[in-house]
Protein backbone atom coordinates (compact mmCIF):
# COMPACT_ATOMS: atom_id res chain seq x y z
CA UNK A 1 0.00 0.00 0.00
CA UNK A 2 1.01 4.19 -0.60
CA UNK A 3 1.80 6.06 2.14
CA UNK A 4 2.66 9.52 2.28
CA UNK A 5 5.95 10.68 0.24
CA UNK A 6 8.96 11.02 2.31
CA UNK A 7 9.71 13.86 0.25
CA UNK A 8 6.18 16.04 0.90
CA UNK A 9 7.43 19.14 1.97
CA UNK A 10 7.20 19.67 5.72
CA UNK A 11 4.76 22.93 6.72
CA UNK A 12 6.50 26.24 8.44
CA UNK A 13 6.34 26.02 11.94
CA UNK A 14 3.82 28.76 12.89
CA UNK A 15 3.50 30.98 16.28
CA UNK A 16 0.89 30.67 18.88
CA UNK A 17 -0.47 34.42 17.67
CA UNK A 18 -0.65 33.01 13.86
CA UNK A 19 -2.53 29.80 14.83
CA UNK A 20 -4.92 32.36 16.75
CA UNK A 21 -5.90 34.23 13.66
CA UNK A 22 -7.58 30.56 12.55
CA UNK A 23 -11.67 30.45 12.34
CA UNK A 24 -12.66 29.91 16.03
CA UNK A 25 -16.15 28.51 15.73
CA UNK A 26 -15.49 25.35 14.76
CA UNK A 27 -18.71 23.88 15.76
CA UNK A 28 -19.84 20.57 14.27
CA UNK A 29 -16.55 19.29 13.02
CA UNK A 30 -12.96 19.35 14.28
CA UNK A 31 -11.59 20.71 10.88
CA UNK A 32 -12.45 24.46 9.80
CA UNK A 33 -11.01 24.86 5.82
CA UNK A 34 -9.05 27.89 5.32
CA UNK A 35 -8.29 27.26 1.81
CA UNK A 36 -9.60 24.20 0.36
CA UNK A 37 -9.60 22.67 -3.09
CA UNK A 38 -6.92 24.94 -4.37
CA UNK A 39 -5.49 24.43 -8.01
CA UNK A 40 -2.36 21.54 -7.48
CA UNK A 41 -1.57 21.30 -10.92
CA UNK A 42 1.81 22.56 -10.43
CA UNK A 43 2.77 20.43 -7.24
CA UNK A 44 4.75 16.71 -9.07
CA UNK A 45 3.87 15.56 -6.09
CA UNK A 46 1.20 14.16 -3.12
CA UNK A 47 0.65 13.83 0.15
CA UNK A 48 0.04 14.47 3.39
CA UNK A 49 1.65 17.22 5.69
CA UNK A 50 0.65 18.05 9.51
CA UNK A 51 1.85 20.35 11.85
CA UNK A 52 0.52 22.05 15.38
CA UNK A 53 2.28 23.68 18.47
CA UNK A 54 5.37 21.84 20.24
CA UNK A 55 3.42 22.77 23.89
CA UNK A 56 0.29 24.37 25.51
CA UNK A 57 -0.64 25.96 28.71
CA UNK A 58 -4.06 25.16 29.47
CA UNK A 59 -3.98 28.17 31.61
CA UNK A 60 -3.34 29.92 28.70
CA UNK A 61 -6.04 28.26 25.97
CA UNK A 62 -8.84 25.41 25.92
CA UNK A 63 -7.90 23.67 23.03
CA UNK A 64 -4.48 22.30 20.92
CA UNK A 65 -4.54 23.57 17.46
CA UNK A 66 -3.07 22.38 14.77
CA UNK A 67 -3.13 23.11 10.35
CA UNK A 68 -2.97 19.54 8.00
CA UNK A 69 -2.72 20.00 4.51
CA UNK A 70 -3.56 17.36 1.10
CA UNK A 71 -2.36 17.02 -2.13
CA UNK A 72 -4.24 14.70 -4.07
CA UNK A 73 -4.29 14.06 -7.78
CA UNK A 74 -7.21 13.51 -9.68
CA UNK A 75 -6.44 9.43 -10.55
CA UNK A 76 -6.30 9.57 -6.29
CA UNK A 77 -9.30 11.64 -5.48
CA UNK A 78 -11.37 8.96 -7.27
CA UNK A 79 -9.74 5.80 -5.60
CA UNK A 80 -9.65 7.44 -2.22
CA UNK A 81 -12.47 10.06 -1.60
CA UNK A 82 -11.44 11.80 1.72
CA UNK A 83 -14.77 12.98 3.53
CA UNK A 84 -15.38 9.46 4.63
CA UNK A 85 -11.48 8.74 5.39
CA UNK A 86 -10.05 11.64 6.39
CA UNK A 87 -9.16 11.41 10.11
CA UNK A 88 -5.92 12.31 12.28
CA UNK A 89 -5.13 10.21 15.02
CA UNK A 90 -4.50 11.16 18.10
CA UNK A 91 -1.98 9.27 20.78
CA UNK A 92 -1.86 9.59 24.64
CA UNK A 93 1.81 9.51 24.69
CA UNK A 94 2.20 8.07 28.57
CA UNK A 95 -1.04 6.57 28.86
CA UNK A 96 -1.46 4.56 26.11
CA UNK A 97 -4.80 5.42 24.72
CA UNK A 98 -5.36 6.13 21.11
CA UNK A 99 -8.52 7.76 19.53
CA UNK A 100 -9.08 8.21 15.61
CA UNK A 101 -10.93 11.08 14.71
CA UNK A 102 -12.87 12.19 11.37
CA UNK A 103 -11.14 15.28 9.75
CA UNK A 104 -13.86 16.57 7.31
CA UNK A 105 -17.39 14.69 8.21
CA UNK A 106 -19.86 16.64 10.61
CA UNK A 107 -20.22 14.51 14.07
CA UNK A 108 -24.06 13.54 14.08
CA UNK A 109 -24.61 14.85 10.87
CA UNK A 110 -26.86 12.73 8.46
CA UNK A 111 -25.18 11.81 5.05
CA UNK A 112 -25.26 8.40 3.08
CA UNK A 113 -22.32 6.41 1.87
CA UNK A 114 -23.39 6.58 -1.51
CA UNK A 115 -22.67 10.13 -1.32
CA UNK A 116 -19.05 9.80 -0.34
CA UNK A 117 -18.31 6.49 -1.96
CA UNK A 118 -14.78 6.12 -3.66
CA UNK A 119 -14.53 5.23 -7.03
CA UNK A 120 -17.42 6.66 -8.15
CA UNK A 121 -18.36 7.15 -12.02
CA UNK A 122 -15.46 6.38 -14.48
CA UNK A 123 -11.87 6.69 -13.44
CA UNK A 124 -10.60 9.99 -14.60
CA UNK A 125 -8.12 9.60 -17.76
CA UNK A 126 -6.60 12.07 -20.91
CA UNK A 127 -6.31 15.40 -19.74
CA UNK A 128 -8.56 14.24 -16.72
CA UNK A 129 -5.55 13.19 -15.19
CA UNK A 130 -3.82 16.41 -14.82
CA UNK A 131 -4.95 17.83 -12.58
CA UNK A 132 -4.56 17.98 -8.61
CA UNK A 133 -6.41 19.66 -6.15
CA UNK A 134 -4.93 20.78 -2.41
CA UNK A 135 -6.42 20.85 0.79
CA UNK A 136 -5.40 22.76 3.93
CA UNK A 137 -7.73 23.44 6.80
CA UNK A 138 -6.93 23.79 10.62
CA UNK A 139 -8.57 21.94 13.78
CA UNK A 140 -8.77 22.66 16.91
CA UNK A 141 -8.49 19.53 19.89
CA UNK A 142 -10.69 19.98 22.81
CA UNK A 143 -10.83 19.30 26.66
CA UNK A 144 -7.52 17.40 26.56
CA UNK A 145 -6.32 16.91 30.03
CA UNK A 146 -2.76 17.50 30.60
CA UNK A 147 -0.37 14.86 29.12
CA UNK A 148 1.72 14.35 26.08
CA UNK A 149 -0.06 13.59 22.45
CA UNK A 150 1.11 12.24 19.56
CA UNK A 151 -1.35 13.24 16.21
CA UNK A 152 -1.02 12.17 12.33
CA UNK A 153 -3.23 12.83 9.65
CA UNK A 154 -4.72 9.86 7.63
CA UNK A 155 -6.09 9.29 4.30
CA UNK A 156 -7.27 5.53 4.15
CA UNK A 157 -3.57 4.26 3.09
CA UNK A 158 -1.97 7.53 3.24
CA UNK A 159 -0.43 9.11 6.69
CA UNK A 160 1.63 12.22 6.89
CA UNK A 161 4.20 12.53 9.48
CA UNK A 162 3.66 12.60 13.05
CA UNK A 163 3.94 15.53 15.52
CA UNK A 164 3.84 15.35 19.48
CA UNK A 165 2.97 18.50 21.66
CA UNK A 166 2.53 18.85 25.64
CA UNK A 167 -0.09 20.13 27.68
CA UNK A 168 0.36 21.29 30.94
CA UNK A 169 -2.08 22.67 33.07
CA UNK A 170 0.26 26.01 33.55
CA UNK A 171 3.63 26.91 31.88
CA UNK A 172 6.31 24.40 32.41
CA UNK A 173 7.26 21.12 31.79
CA UNK A 174 4.98 18.77 31.78
CA UNK A 175 5.61 16.48 35.36
CA UNK A 176 6.85 12.99 34.72
CA UNK A 177 4.75 9.73 35.57
CA UNK A 178 5.20 8.10 38.94
CA UNK A 179 7.13 4.50 38.42
CA UNK A 180 4.55 1.56 39.36
CA UNK A 181 5.17 0.30 42.27
CA UNK A 182 6.22 -3.42 42.13
CA UNK A 183 3.29 -5.01 43.62
CA UNK A 184 1.17 -3.37 40.56
CA UNK A 185 3.53 -4.63 38.17
CA UNK A 186 3.43 -8.26 39.34
CA UNK A 187 -0.62 -8.10 39.06
CA UNK A 188 -0.15 -6.64 35.65
CA UNK A 189 2.24 -9.52 34.72
CA UNK A 190 -0.55 -12.43 35.81
CA UNK A 191 -2.82 -10.61 33.42
CA UNK A 192 -0.16 -10.66 30.42
CA UNK A 193 0.65 -14.14 31.67
CA UNK A 194 -3.52 -15.56 30.70
CA UNK A 195 -2.94 -13.20 27.63
CA UNK A 196 -0.21 -15.75 26.58
CA UNK A 197 -2.22 -18.66 27.25
CA UNK A 198 -4.68 -17.25 23.99
CA UNK A 199 -1.74 -17.00 21.46
CA UNK A 200 -0.74 -13.50 22.19
CA UNK A 201 3.22 -13.77 22.89
CA UNK A 202 5.54 -11.42 24.90
CA UNK A 203 9.32 -10.27 25.49
CA UNK A 204 11.57 -13.42 24.30
CA UNK A 205 8.75 -15.02 22.85
CA UNK A 206 8.25 -13.26 20.23
CA UNK A 207 11.79 -14.13 17.99
CA UNK A 208 10.71 -13.07 15.19
CA UNK A 209 9.96 -9.93 15.66
CA UNK A 210 11.41 -7.73 12.66
CA UNK A 211 14.91 -5.56 14.20
CA UNK A 212 14.83 -2.02 14.89
CA UNK A 213 17.80 0.72 15.08
CA UNK A 214 17.05 3.19 17.85
CA UNK A 215 13.93 4.52 19.27
CA UNK A 216 10.43 3.41 17.49
CA UNK A 217 8.23 0.59 16.52
CA UNK A 218 8.63 -1.81 14.03
CA UNK A 219 6.27 -4.18 12.45
CA UNK A 220 5.33 -7.10 9.75
CA UNK A 221 1.96 -9.08 9.04
CA UNK A 222 2.53 -12.27 8.81
CA UNK A 223 0.02 -14.71 7.12
CA UNK A 224 -0.89 -17.94 8.11
CA UNK A 225 -2.06 -21.27 6.29
CA UNK A 226 -5.25 -21.08 7.91
CA UNK A 227 -5.76 -17.92 6.10
CA UNK A 228 -5.22 -16.15 9.67
CA UNK A 229 -2.56 -13.57 10.06
CA UNK A 230 -0.37 -12.59 12.79
CA UNK A 231 1.39 -9.14 13.76
CA UNK A 232 4.93 -9.26 14.77
CA UNK A 233 6.72 -6.07 16.42
CA UNK A 234 9.38 -4.79 18.34
CA UNK A 235 8.96 -1.60 19.92
CA UNK A 236 11.78 0.55 22.03
CA UNK A 237 11.02 3.85 23.68
CA UNK A 238 12.42 6.12 26.02
CA UNK A 239 11.80 5.42 29.75
CA UNK A 240 10.58 8.66 30.82
CA UNK A 241 7.39 7.67 28.05
CA UNK A 242 6.75 4.17 29.51
CA UNK A 243 4.83 3.02 32.63
CA UNK A 244 8.30 2.40 34.25
CA UNK A 245 8.28 0.46 37.10
CA UNK A 246 10.15 0.90 40.29
CA UNK A 247 13.56 -0.51 39.94
CA UNK A 248 14.07 -4.13 40.99
CA UNK A 249 16.02 -7.22 40.13
CA UNK A 250 12.87 -9.38 39.95
CA UNK A 251 13.42 -11.69 36.42
CA UNK A 252 9.53 -12.68 36.49
CA UNK A 253 8.32 -8.97 36.91
CA UNK A 254 8.84 -6.38 33.48
CA UNK A 255 11.02 -3.40 33.94
CA UNK A 256 7.83 -1.42 32.27
CA UNK A 257 4.54 -1.44 30.22
CA UNK A 258 3.54 -0.07 26.84
CA UNK A 259 0.13 -0.10 25.38
CA UNK A 260 -0.17 -1.20 21.81
CA UNK A 261 -2.95 -0.32 19.89
CA UNK A 262 -3.84 -2.12 16.41
CA UNK A 263 -6.72 -0.38 14.28
CA UNK A 264 -8.46 -1.78 11.53
CA UNK A 265 -9.53 0.63 8.54
CA UNK A 266 -11.95 -0.18 5.67
CA UNK A 267 -11.95 2.20 2.59
CA UNK A 268 -15.18 4.55 3.05
CA UNK A 269 -15.65 3.66 6.59
CA UNK A 270 -15.89 6.46 9.32
CA UNK A 271 -15.54 4.02 11.97
CA UNK A 272 -12.09 2.62 12.80
CA UNK A 273 -11.98 -0.31 14.94
CA UNK A 274 -9.58 -0.92 17.59
CA UNK A 275 -7.98 -3.30 19.93
CA UNK A 276 -5.37 -3.05 22.23
CA UNK A 277 -2.99 -5.04 24.50
CA UNK A 278 -0.19 -4.39 26.92
CA UNK A 279 3.37 -5.17 26.42
CA UNK A 280 6.13 -5.99 29.22
CA UNK A 281 9.11 -4.10 28.35
CA UNK A 282 12.69 -4.76 29.36
CA UNK A 283 15.47 -2.37 30.27
CA UNK A 284 17.95 -1.74 27.41
CA UNK A 285 20.53 1.33 28.15
CA UNK A 286 18.54 3.86 28.95
CA UNK A 287 15.52 2.51 26.81
CA UNK A 288 12.88 0.38 27.22
CA UNK A 289 12.04 -2.79 24.92
CA UNK A 290 9.68 -5.31 24.26
CA UNK A 291 8.58 -7.67 21.48
CA UNK A 292 4.91 -9.00 20.89
CA UNK A 293 3.22 -11.72 18.54
CA UNK A 294 -0.18 -11.39 18.13
CA UNK A 295 -2.94 -13.57 16.00
CA UNK A 296 -5.10 -10.27 14.91
CA UNK A 297 -8.08 -13.25 15.02
CA UNK A 298 -7.44 -13.56 18.82
CA UNK A 299 -8.19 -9.50 19.47
CA UNK A 300 -10.87 -8.49 17.00
CA UNK A 301 -14.12 -9.96 16.43
CA UNK A 302 -15.00 -8.77 12.85
CA UNK A 303 -13.55 -10.41 9.23
CA UNK A 304 -10.48 -9.36 8.70
CA UNK A 305 -10.85 -9.06 4.80
CA UNK A 306 -10.97 -5.53 3.17
CA UNK A 307 -9.19 -4.09 6.12
CA UNK A 308 -5.46 -2.17 6.74
CA UNK A 309 -3.88 -2.31 9.64
CA UNK A 310 -2.26 0.36 11.42
CA UNK A 311 -0.59 -0.45 14.85
CA UNK A 312 0.11 2.42 17.27
CA UNK A 313 2.58 2.64 20.11
CA UNK A 314 3.40 6.28 22.55
CA UNK A 315 4.44 8.69 19.95
CA UNK A 316 5.15 6.10 17.14
CA UNK A 317 2.49 4.34 14.67
CA UNK A 318 3.25 2.12 11.64
CA UNK A 319 0.93 1.55 8.42
CA UNK A 320 -0.66 0.95 6.42
CA UNK A 321 -0.34 -2.84 6.33
CA UNK A 322 -2.14 -5.00 4.68
CA UNK A 323 -3.68 -8.16 6.03
CA UNK A 324 -2.74 -10.98 2.94
CA UNK A 325 -4.39 -14.54 3.72
CA UNK A 326 -2.11 -17.24 3.55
Amino acid sequence: MSESLPSFPEIVALTPAEFDQFPGAVHQRVCEPFENNLDASCMPIEGLALRSLPSIALSDRSVLPFVWLYVQHRMRRWEVEPMLNARVVVSDVLLGQVHAIPLLMQNGALWSPAAFASRKGPPPEGEDLGGSTCTAESGKLAELPPGRYAMTAMVYDWKSNTVVADVTAKPGALQPLAATPLAVAARRMATLNRLTADGVEFSGAARDAPALVGHGLAVRVVPRADKHATVLGRLRMAAAEAAAVVPHSDPAIAHGFAWVTFMLVKLDELGVVTRAVQVPLSTDASSLVGQFAVPLEAIFDVELDGHLLYVVAGRYIEGALAIAAG
